[in-house]
């Protein structure tokens, strides 16, 4: 069973560049959504995310596989 999870944000870019002869301004605005299927149940209190040089990274880490437990069981 997959499991469907959505990621959404926004950014904001901009670039001044002010030369002897040249100015230039650039700017990115923008809103992303993106939406993945999970192979397996995640733990959503342990996810991490980092955005470094222009590279979003999540870790989602997989949940534990429950223990198995014992039941009493009573006989009449």
């Amino acid at each position: 069973m997959y499991l469907q999870r959505t990621f959404t944000g926004a950014f904001v870019f901009l670039l001044f560049a002010k030369e002897e002869h040249v100015h230039r301004q650039e700017r990115y605005v923008g809103r992303f959504h993106r939406s993945i299927a999970l192979p397996a149940v995640v733990t959503a209190d342990d996810v991490r995310a980092n955005y470094k040089n222009g590279v979003l990274e999540i870790h989602i880490p997989k949940a534990q596989p429950r223990l198995n437990r014992q039941i009493d069981i009573d006989f009449h």
